[in-house]
């Protein structure tokens, strides 16, 4: 775990952490899905914090379309749909729970 992932808990000090689990158009859970939650629960037991994990399939392409009708074109988009994902998936999460 990287110290600036450490401060980050420091700081915030959450109750638990969310996960996007990147399932397949499928809805399969494929290779790249068993690693994040390899690594989730690696990082559970180092801080004993509870992970929930969420399907962020078409978060990106959501965040892409989000990001398009707002007039941004793919090159400045850069670094922006990572982040417009994170919050489609964190509502997404926020819904379900409510």
């Amino acid at each position: 775990m990287s110290n600036s992932f450490k401060r980050v808990l420091e700081d915030y000090e959450p109750d638990g952490l969310l996960v996007g689990r990147p399932f397949t158009m499928a809805g399969a859970a494929g290779q790249q899905a068993a690693r994040i939650e390899e690594m989730a629960g690696k990082i559970s037991a180092a801080t004993g914090l509870h992970v929930d994990f969420i399907d962020e399939r078409l978060s990106s392409a959501e965040a892409k379309r989000i990001l398009h009708e707002q007039g941004i074109d793919e090159r400045h988009a850069r670094g922006k749909v990572d982040d417009i994902a994170a919050s489609l998936f964190l509502q997404a999460y926020l819904d379900r729970i409510s």
